[in-house]
């Protein structure tokens, strides 16, 4: 639902754009981009999250013990599921960018960076696939 709001509010009205929502990527065609927003937080940091109130479930918020297992899920996925000249762009925790980075280099992706949110905390990491991955 979000993606069609944001897409109507940003791309022209004649934009050629499809949407697949999958577990994680289970039977997604080969796509010129793919973003997510995984767990991203350690089991640990969940619990206290749900302690102070946070609504979500448990299941939206954990992802093992250093919080990168949906990252060790999506990442090797992502680069069988893109174009040539691809890209995947994923939502994380301030101090998770530079392994994301890692786990994206190491799996094949070519170009590889990080975006600042606006605190200045590196939130968000992009990553191409090239053309011969």
């Amino acid at each position: 639902v979000w993606a069609r709001r944001n897409a109507a509010a940003l791309l022209r009205d004649d934009a050629d754009l499809s949407i697949h929502q999958t577990e994680w990527l289970k039977d997604t065609p080969p796509v010129d981009l793919i973003t997510a927003n995984p767990p991203y937080l350690s089991v640990s940091e969940a619990e206290r999250a749900l302690d102070q109130g946070w609504g979500e479930p448990m299941i939206a918020l954990a992802a093992g013990t250093d919080g990168l297992d949906g990252y060790r899920e999506i990442i090797p996925q992502a680069i069988d599921h893109l174009n040539a000249d691809g890209y995947l762009v994923m939502e994380c925790g301030f101090q998770q960018a530079t392994a994301i980075c890692r786990l994206c280099e190491e799996n094949g992706f070519v170009t590889v960076g990080v975006r600042q949110d606006l605190a200045g905390n590196d939130r968000v990491v992009h990553a191409r696939r090239g053309r011969d991955s």
